[in-house]
């Protein structure tokens, strides 16, 4: 039981950073799935995408970018949000978080 507490509180603590992780690993798979599917006969639907995943860098190059614009936008809201005066019986980071999570989403579809 307490192992599961101590489980619970580090992921309170650090779901944004394990969020972060998670979306960059999310990005990384993406490449290379994509990359074999082209390999193996597949092809691009996205027509943004199509000029960009020939070649397996630009695409990683163009997904570091989305990435880091995400990142930047989210955090940025974060910190805004994070400044904005609160109620005692409102929480904004419940609200920050579910923000992010949404534009994660939203980001990923």
């Amino acid at each position: 039981m307490e192992e599961t507490k101590e489980i619970y509180l580090f992921i309170e603590r650090n779901h944004r950073r394990i969020l972060w992780i998670t979306l960059g690993i999310l990005f990384v798979l993406d490449i290379i799935t994509t990359t074999i599917g082209l390999q193996k006969g597949g092809f691009e639907q996205t027509e943004f995408m199509i000029p960009f995943v020939g070649d397996p860098v630009l695409h990683f190059v163009i997904k570091f970018f989305a990435y880091i614009l995400i990142f930047g936008i989210l955090e940025g809201v974060l910190i805004i949000i994070q400044q904005i005066p609160f109620e005692e019986n409102f929480s904004w980071n419940k609200l920050c978080y579910y923000i992010s999570y949404f534009f994660v989403i939203i980001g990923l579809c």
